[in-house]
């Protein structure tokens, strides 16, 4: 467990804490981080210990550190790929953002499916064309997924007809558990594919088209999914090409931070690495590297975690997506009767 005495060399003891500005005090507690023996994987615990109870203050710090990690690796892989070759495809600033998201959204994404059990209870009579609904690989684009629902959907008006159920009674509950799951996965769907549309804010129209469960929330999802440059889509649709490509970028970032350490910088790597991160980041990050043991902590973190963080996302994005997909395309189908 670490101890204060190392807090208190970087909150020196003749000015008090209140005096602090929010910021000096954010900045302060997070060199206590990149200098502490605390991995990044520990840093709940870090600012749990550090803030004392302050929950407001636990929250904002954690986001401080994790802007210093993004930040770095924006710059490590945005200079791979600009000048190092590493991934091939993209630009440096595009790749770095789709990577570093594809990481984070590992870290959290657990199994988003598990809330979503028992939504279908009572639907026993058309469990063979529910399945039918989410059948689709995330190898379909939308408009194949579409298709394919839109045949599932037909067979249960088939098939009701043919047992002599009530039709409209059965598509109303069809309905009603398509909007439970869909508002259930909302913010998973959210994170999932704003990893690969390059536009702030992304995450959050897709959450809450999908918790509103907006009528035309199909049609918006699918111009989103049209604002992905293409070599991203063809990484969201293989997953191979996911994981070799994110790979790529770490090691990229991983070579760029030995060489940010040692000083050799032949390529030109460091103000490569700079210029794919803004301006006002560029002297914070040169800072922290400098004063920190950032680097190695990170270099650390890449090589021990990153990989594992790939495969979670990855996991998850290729249950999400049939999810999010099926189940918007279901729900356009229905509303519009187009079956």
């Amino acid at each position: 467990m670490r101890s204060y005495s190392l807090i208190e060399t970087v909150i020196p003891k003749q000015l008090p804490t209140t005096l602090l500005t929010q910021q000096h005090m954010l900045e302060k507690k997070a060199i206590g981080f990149w200098n502490s023996k605390y991995s990044i994987d520990q840093i709940d615990t870090y600012t749990s210990l550090v803030c004392e109870g302050n929950l407001l203050l636990e929250f904002d710090l954690k986001d401080f550190i994790y802007d210093n990690l993004t930040n770095v690796l924006q710059a490590a892989i945005g200079a791979g790929v600009e000048v190092g070759g590493t991934v091939t495809t993209g630009g440096g600033g595009v790749v770095a953002e789709a990577a570093n998201d594809l990481v984070f959204f590992g870290m959290n994404a657990g199994d988003a499916l598990l809330s979503i059990r028992g939504v279908f209870t009572g639907l026993e009579e058309i469990k063979d064309s529910i399945a039918e609904i989410f059948a689709s690989t995330i190898e379909s684009t939308p408009l194949e997924i579409y298709e394919s629902v839109q045949r599932a959907i037909a067979t249960v008006t088939e098939s009701a007809e043919e047992l002599s159920l009530p039709i409209d009674t059965l598509l109303d509950k069809l309905g009603t558990a398509l909007n439970k799951m869909i508002r259930k996965i909302a913010k998973a769907a959210g994170d999932a594919i704003a990893v690969f549309v390059p536009i702030p804010g992304t995450d959050v129209v897709i959450q809450n088209v999908l918790a509103e469960f907006a009528d035309d929330a199909f049609t918006v999802f699918t111009k989103i999914y049209e604002k992905i440059p293409a070599f991203l889509k063809d990484w969201l649709h293989s997953p191979s090409k996911l994981k070799n490509g994110v790979q790529a970028a770490f090691s990229s970032a991983v070579e760029w931070l030995n060489e940010y350490l040692t000083g050799t910088d032949d390529r030109g790597w460091i103000q490569a690495g700079m210029t794919a991160i803004a301006f006002p980041a560029q002297e914070a990050i040169k800072q922290l590297l400098k004063v920190t043991g950032a680097a190695p902590k990170i270099i650390k973190w890449i090589k021990s975690n990153v990989p594992g963080y790939i495969d979670d996302a990855i996991a998850a994005l290729q249950k999400l997506y049939p999810m999010i997909i099926g189940g918007l395309s279901a729900s356009f189908v229905l509303s519009g009767e187009d079956y």
